[in-house]
Parts: C-alpha cells; structure tokens; sequence
C-alpha cells in the first residue's frame, strides 16, 4: 500500500445531537482517530514521519475549538507512502445517508 484515502461524512442533525452530549467533540476527536488507527494497519512496519491537517467551523461557527464541521490530515509515512484523512459533519438536513457517508479507497 503505498497511499489510501478515507472519509467520514455526517449529517448536521447527526452532529447537532453529538454536540449536545459532548460540546467539545469534533471530526478530528470522533472519526479521524479511528482513521489513522486502520492507516496506521495498512501501512505498517512503517513509521508516520510528518502530519499536516486542517480544520474548521463555518456551519457550527460556535464550536468551542473552531473545529465543528471538518478535519483533514494528510500522513506521510517514513519510505514516502501517505494517507489522506477527512471528516466532516456539515452534509445538508436532507443527505440520502441516514446517519454517514464513509468511503476508503487504498
């Protein structure tokens, strides 16, 4: 494997409901770690050697650490092998998914 990509995608009802139970939680605490861990699975031996990411907070402009809508990371592993990473939680009311839309290609 020498790169993968893998999204989360949720709903803003999906994502006003977990906000209510846990305000600081995000793309990044609540999707993206479960990401890097099966990254982490499909490239070992190898080592995460640099990680960029990004995100932010345009529909929950009220989030508490300005991540409420989406997160990306991009992993570069130690022989030059990367992994893509992204959550978001700002799909539109009425999205065809009942709860997510998540998709891995590798």
């Amino acid at each position: 494997v020498m790169t993968a990509r893998m999204t989360i995608y949720n709903t803003r009802p999906t994502a006003r409901q977990v906000y209510l139970r846990a305000p600081h939680a995000n793309p990044f605490t609540d999707e993206i770690t479960y990401m890097a861990d099966m990254a982490l699975w499909f490239f070992q031996p190898r080592k995460p050697v640099r990680v960029y990411a990004q995100a932010g907070s345009e529909v929950f402009h009220d989030h508490p650490d300005q991540m409420g809508d989406y997160g990306w990371a991009v992993v570069t592993f130690d022989d030059g092998a990367a992994a893509c990473l992204g959550g978001n939680w700002a799909l539109p009311e009425h999205w065809p998914a009942t709860v997510a839309t998540i998709s891995m290609d590798i």
